[in-house]
């Protein structure tokens, strides 16, 4: 099935895989910033943070990848959200979303911790959040990114793996954005997104159709 998301505002979708995606990028930083000297370190600060979210897109073979332009009523939205086919989830009881989030949560977090030894140990601020058809396991951290010409990039990536209706399946939606002092707003934003996704059977112009 495919994961449908809530996005708030404007995005845009980028494609995964294909020879324009870094081209789109590029036009998507144009556009955010312009094309004038004065904001030109902006527009490399975001074009470096979005190839950064596109290489792992595409070595995680990510089925869709959004960036945020803005929201509702314009403010500024520097994020990037990517949907990736997630994990089977053979050892859950059964097909239910508290069975497979029981299963699953151990098994992501021995993943995480996989160089330590490969303990199933919670960060701080792990969730098990609920839908009301899925379970979510949120998982928010705080990556440096070091780039050569910009130095440390400080990047909030948040992990939120959904338990898929009906199956032992966990789908991950995987949100990055800047570390600032509002990355607590995003980081809300990003669970609402992730609370509000759903999942659809049909063809993604079909659903468009359907509103």
């Amino acid at each position: 099935m495919r994961l449908v998301l809530p996005l708030p505002g404007d995005w845009l979708a980028v494609p995964v895989g294909e020879p324009d995606a870094r081209a789109s990028i590029r036009a998507f930083a144009e556009e955010v910033h312009g094309t004038g000297d004065a904001a030109a370190l902006e527009r490399i600060r975001l074009r470096r943070r979005l190839h950064v979210a596109l290489a792992h897109a595409e070595r995680g073979r990510a089925e869709q990848l959004h960036l945020g332009r803005a929201l509702e009523g314009g403010a500024p939205l520097p994020a990037s959200i990517a949907v990736y086919p997630g994990v089977a989830v053979g050892t859950a009881a059964d097909a239910s979303p508290r069975s497979v989030m029981d299963a699953l949560v151990p098994l992501v977090l021995r993943a995480a911790h996989e160089r330590h030894g490969g303990s199933a140990i919670a960060g701080p601020d792990d969730r098990v959040l609920e839908s009301p058809r899925s379970l979510v396991l949120r998982r928010p951290s705080v990556h440096v990114v070091d780039d050569q010409v910009l130095g440390p990039l400080p990047t909030l990536r948040v992990d939120y793996w959904i338990t898929v209706p009906g199956e032992r399946h966990a789908r991950l939606v995987h949100a990055v954005a800047p570390e600032t002092p509002f990355a607590p707003l995003l980081l809300a934003l990003f669970d609402e997104i992730a609370l509000g996704a759903r999942f659809a059977s049909g063809s993604a112009l079909a659903d468009r159709l359907r509103g």
